[in-house]
């Protein structure tokens, strides 16, 4: 049906803000469309801005330096999501693009892996 958008969902045109509030603080705010899930605050899919997308931007972080740090990810994966990795039943239910969104999740999160990878203050980017 065109044009309609289930309760609790914004139009790609309606800011995130008109279907209820969030985190206060959380940058991305603005820019969520779509259903908000309450347990997490996450909207189905972000729009940004072109400038937004720029001045978001930083160095890369390559899979090595995400694995390289495996406990923390098993940690926060379980605190931040409630995921225990451990869990065979789980794993195979769930497909590797589920793990890879929580696992990138991370980096946009609060966390041990966040801290540990998050640029530093000062910290240039370095040539390639």
């Amino acid at each position: 049906m065109a044009g309609w958008w289930p309760p609790g969902s914004n139009a790609p045109d309606e800011p995130a803000g008109a279907s209820g509030g969030s985190e206060e603080g959380d940058w991305r705010e603005p820019y969520g469309r779509g259903r908000r899930d309450p347990v997490s605050g996450l909207y189905e899919w972000y729009e940004y801005p072109e400038e937004v997308r720029r001045s978001q931007e930083g160095s890369p972080v390559t899979w090595e330096a995400v694995l390289t740090l495996w406990a923390d990810v098993e940690a926060d994966l379980h605190q931040v999501y409630g995921v225990d990795v451990e869990d065979r039943a789980l794993m195979k239910a769930r497909s590797w693009r589920w793990l890879k969104t929580r696992i990138l999740g991370l980096l946009t999160t609060d966390c041990r892996v966040y801290r540990a990878l998050a640029p530093k203050a000062g910290d240039e980017p370095q040539d390639q």
